[in-house]
């Protein structure tokens, strides 16, 4: 009565032939397990936020050991010049130890520019306020105006953390910067 439908044909590029080449390049057996196959597509869904910094420890630990010969191949791996500059870049200044789980890569390249014991406030942030790029990147260019001595509207507050400049000043006089007024 009930008649199974018939299953579409696998698309020509998907023999049974091409399963097995795609299985033994993911380094799967021929037939594995639904957990198993699972358990390799949660590590691919975190690995596009890791790869920045895969790459990046890949290229310290090339131009450690091959020197200037890394140069050549790196660029094998497809990413444009200027994108493995800023991999390896925000790599050195953030080894594994300082790194928080969880936290997005854009939050490091964002900060890395910065004094480390600014780096180390903003990353104490994340983790227990909950900041998130936007965050980060207000806090950063409002820190920049700051050091930069440009006129801030007291009554002016941040969008994003809410902080006025005078409590922002107040900050980076805790974690060991200036505050611009005092010199004046």
């Amino acid at each position: 009565m009930g008649r199974k439908k018939k299953q579409p044909d696998a698309p020509n590029d998907l023999n049974p032939a091409a399963f097995k080449t795609i299985a033994d390049d993911l380094g799967l057996p021929a037939s594995c397990a639904i957990g198993q196959w699972a358990t390799l597509g949660e590590k691919f869904g975190t690995m596009d936020a890791d790869l920045p910094w895969l790459i990046g420890y890949w290229l310290l630990y090339g131009e450690y050991h091959y020197g200037e010969r890394f140069a050549h191949y790196a660029e094998r791996c497809g990413k444009a010049p200027a994108t493995l500059v800023r991999y390896r870049w925000v790599a050195r200044i953030f080894p594994p130890e300082r790194r928080i789980p969880g936290l997005a890569w854009g939050i490091y390249a964002e900060i890395g520019g910065l004094e480390r014991d600014e780096q180390d406030a903003v990353l104490e942030k994340c983790k227990n306020d909950g900041w998130k790029l936007p965050q980060v990147q207000a806090y950063r260019k409002t820190l920049k105006a700051i050091k930069e001595g440009r006129p801030l509207p007291t009554e002016m507050k941040c969008q994003t953390c809410g902080l006025t400049p005078a409590e922002l000043r107040k900050q980076l006089k805790t974690c060991g910067t200036k505050d611009p007024e005092a010199n004046e």
